[in-house]
């Protein structure tokens, strides 16, 4: 009995031998095999994903095309490539249409190439200027939200582009339509108007029907403004200004002609507001506490310091014709030398040219200036500053405090 449980012990040993000598080389073949096949795998995902080994894949495929010119020869080729593993890409219907034999076919594979992929900016662009050559300007326009929706970037050079053509209505108009549904790029459109390549009437009338339809932006008043003022119709864009201004003072605060001359309104630096900016040493405060009439005054403080007096000035708009200046002061600075108003023209070569000097009494109590002058045709814009008459620099070394309010400008009959 032992000796033949040996022997069947031993008989099951040599069995599972042999049986271990057959798999061992399956296991290898199989894994060899498995090996292959991963390293197969990894070298297409390499093709597909990477810069790795001829382009494979869609992507990789319309991004050599995108990226090298010299390929053209070769590009519906790859794009044939492209639509065998994606047969949607509307990127290989773009590059296709680039390269179509008729007029029919190139439009046919751009509609295709917009539908299938409307966020590409090359299709987009493409079927815009298509569109631009069949003046087809509301589907031009319509391709062109698009794009500017979907690739920001392009605003500049695609608004560069068109805007120069608002002189014609019809493009105009498809812009309005577009413009009716308030999208991203209204004030990129906005900044770009001012420009000197857009034709002034052109922009105006676009900002005058785009106001019926929608309240306009802060980006787009001040579009209008510097449109109008390229244009040279300074006194329609200070009225544009003016009437933007979220407090427009009245009374004896303004006039036509001088803004928030009784500093009553809250302070709105630039524009044809007052500008406040004077140098180190001297400060400048709206107050209420010495205010002449009404609930402000402009108090100007010097404390010793050798500098000149600049920097509070209001740029004006005065059509031709006699004026008279009006303004009170009190001062209560230790100088000999005059304080004045000046209103300036800018010549054609830049230079200010003074056409009225107004003094300010050298008293601590209220005293009036008044000047008349005339403004001629050629000076459509003025500006009004007050100026510290200082010979040298000791004559600047000033203490004390200049009060000024009611700063008027009356036209005469």
């Amino acid at each position: 009995m032992a000796v033949t449980a040996i022997t069947s012990t031993a008989a099951n040993a040599a069995d599972a031998s042999r049986v271990r000598s057959g798999i061992t080389p399956l296991r290898i073949a199989l894994a060899t095999l498995g090996t292959a096949a991963f390293a197969g795998a990894a070298w297409q995902v390499a093709r597909h994903d990477t810069a790795l080994g001829t382009p494979h894949g869609a992507d990789r495929l319309i991004a050599q095309i995108d990226a090298d010119p010299a390929l053209a020869p070769d590009e519906p080729a790859l794009a044939r490539e492209m639509l065998r593993t994606r047969p949607i890409d509307g990127r290989a219907y773009r590059v296709l249409a680039q390269h179509a034999d008729t007029p029919a076919q190139r439009d046919a594979l751009l509609a295709a190439a917009v539908a299938t992929a409307p966020r590409d900016a090359l299709a987009r662009g493409l079927a815009a200027e298509r569109a631009l050559l069949l003046e087809d300007f509301d589907a031009a326009l319509e391709h062109v939200d698009a794009l500017m929706r979907t690739a920001p970037e392009s605003r500049t050079a695609v608004l560069a582009t068109l805007l120069p053509h608002l002189a014609v209505p019809a493009i105009r108009d498809a812009f309005l339509k577009r413009l009716a549904f308030d999208p991203p790029w209204r004030d990129a459109l906005a900044r770009a108007l001012p420009d000197a390549a857009v034709p002034a009437d052109g922009a105006l009338a676009l900002l005058d029907a785009q106001a019926k339809q929608l309240t306009p932006s802060d980006a787009e008043l001040r579009a209008r403004i510097a449109v109008l003022e390229r244009s040279g119709d300074y006194a329609a864009a200070r009225a544009a200004w003016v009437a933007a201004q979220s407090t427009n003072p009245q009374g004896s605060t303004t006039t036509a002609h001088v803004y928030d001359g009784g500093f009553e309104a809250p302070h709105t630096e630039g524009g044809y507001g007052w500008r406040l900016n004077p140098p180190p040493g001297i400060g400048v405060a709206i107050t209420a506490h010495d205010a002449h009439a009404g609930q402000g005054a402009l108090a100007i403080r010097f404390d010793g310091r050798p500098v000149a007096l600049g920097g509070i000035q209001q740029t004006l708009a005065l059509p031709a014709g006699r004026y008279t200046f009006e303004a009170v002061s009190t001062n209560n600075v230790d100088t000999a030398r005059p304080f004045e108003w000046q209103l300036a023209c800018s010549a054609a070569d830049g230079a200010a040219v003074a056409v009225m000097r107004a003094a300010l009494p050298a008293q601590a109590e209220w005293q009036r200036s008044q000047a008349t002058f005339d403004i001629a045709p050629a000076c459509p814009q003025q500006t009004l500053r007050l100026v510290h008459r200082t010979r040298n620099i000791a004559e600047r070394a000033v203490r004390g405090t200049l009060v000024v309010d009611g700063i008027r400008i009356i036209p005469m009959p």
